[in-house]
């Protein structure tokens, strides 16, 4: 990135800096450590500052990730309305909680003064107290070794497949699967909202988890920051709808929604489809929102 930004002069003036006239590699290194930290403290030996925490070497033991994500993949409904229900639950105990004054909220706020709220004013958001907001998630495969450094001698020994822990450089990755391209692998889940109106598509402040997060609980975790990130921003803005596609078909989904005046518009889960007990529950659902559409399984 720095060489770019050096031959490409128009690519500095992008990033705010006069052309030819960038910052080192090194600079850039000191930057995220200073968004990680927050703010200034002074030096003692008491006190880890969080980018300390992040680099170098994490021990922990991922050797069983793949079979649980398979087994996650292959549960029915009725655990994941269990999951989403409890975690609606434990959403709304925390409501009055601010944000963790972390990375991700500092990146929240600069996105949301710099470019949002700017945005906003030129009409590219549309009504405000209308907002529409398709969420949906990503895989991202993280640019660390998924099989880490083992901390044992069971090599030694003629053990190669021991499930002793490992040392590992990302702190947070771990194994999950992509559904869109059927396969496994080692990183986060990115997670975003996105505005679409006037022929222009606005993304809203994403999250970011684990791999082994999936949309039906990272989707509400992510709505719970945006409208906390929107308050504490002194924005009176009102999401009205919520678009999303099957993989979030869970009652707790719709229920947190519901519980914020927030129309849920989600497809209707393969899974369910032939299950007529299960689908009722989110036709109801779906009337009490005033808004029932046959979506087509995906």
């Amino acid at each position: 990135m720095p060489e770019e930004l050096k031959a490409k002069p128009r690519l500095a003036i992008i990033a705010g800096f006069a052309p030819f006239d960038t910052p080192v590699a090194g600079s850039f290194y000191h930057f995220i450590d200073r968004l990680k930290d927050g703010t200034y403290q002074k030096p003692c030996q008491h006190i880890i500052k969080q980018s300390k925490l992040r680099k170098g070497k994490h021990l922990r033991n991922l050797s069983s990730e793949k079979e649980q994500r398979l087994r996650d993949k292959k549960a029915d409904m009725a655990v994941y309305d269990s999951v989403t229900r409890k975690l609606k639950d434990d959403l709304h105990k925390s409501a009055d909680q601010p944000r963790p004054d972390d990375l991700l909220k500092r990146l929240e706020d600069i996105l949301i003064q710099c470019a949002i709220i700017p945005s906003a004013k030129r009409g590219l958001l549309g009504d405000t107290n209308n907002i529409s907001a398709s969420g949906d998630g990503s895989a991202l495969p993280s640019g660390a070794s998924p099989y880490g450094k083992p901390s044992c001698n069971c090599k030694q020994k003629g053990i190669y497949d021991c499930k002793c822990p490992r040392y590992y450089s990302d702190p947070t990755a771990n194994w999950g699967y992509d559904s869109y391209r059927e396969t496994y692998y080692f990183g986060h889940t990115y997670y975003q909202y996105v505005v679409s109106t006037s022929g222009h598509d606005l993304s809203l402040p994403p999250s970011i988890a684990p791999a082994s997060e999936t949309d039906y609980t990272l989707s509400m975790k992510s709505m719970e920051r945006l409208r906390k990130a929107l308050k504490e921003n002194g924005l009176e803005w009102k999401i009205k709808y919520a678009i999303h596609d099957a993989g979030h078909d869970s009652k707790g989904n719709y229920e947190y929604l519901m519980d914020y005046e927030i129309t849920p518009v989600i497809a209707l889960n393969a899974r369910t489809a032939h299950i007529l007990p299960l689908m009722e529950p989110h036709r109801r659902l779906m009337n009490k929102a005033s808004l029932y559409v046959p979506l087509v399984c995906s």
